[in-house]
């Protein structure tokens, strides 16, 4: 369970302290603001309107949802290239991360790698 998953489960919510919560919210948003900044910047690049923040959907609201979905719609070249920095920052780093380690970067070795880094523990 990643760190948003554990903030949205009422389960954590009951069982953590207020303090306890708010290192998760906290821990949780600084390791999505490299990723926002990305976005940020290639939206400066790509548009000459104000950045567009992704919206959270609704579950009730039908308007909030409409809201959502424009948002992406507006920024949807901006969000493809950021992905593909993402992307390809990563691959960079398995580069690194095999280099150090005295490995050759074979196609193999990067896969592995990069799937080794994104296995998610099984919920139990």
């Amino acid at each position: 369970m990643d760190k948003r998953e554990e903030i949205l489960s009422c389960e954590v919510k009951r069982k953590l302290s207020g303090a306890a919560r708010r290192k998760l919210i906290k821990e949780a948003i600084i390791e999505e603001l490299p990723r926002l900044h990305i976005l940020q910047e290639n939206q400066k690049v790509k548009y000459e309107s104000a950045i567009n923040t992704l919206k959270r959907l609704s579950d009730t609201r039908w308007a909030s949802r409409n809201h959502a979905v424009d948002a992406i719609v507006e920024s949807l070249f901006a969000i493809l290239e950021t992905l593909e920095d993402i992307n390809y920052g990563e691959k960079v780093f398995i580069q690194y991360l095999l280099k150090n380690l005295g490995l050759e970067a074979t196609s193999w070795t990067t896969t592995m790698i990069d799937w080794v880094m994104n296995l998610k523990p099984k919920k139990s």
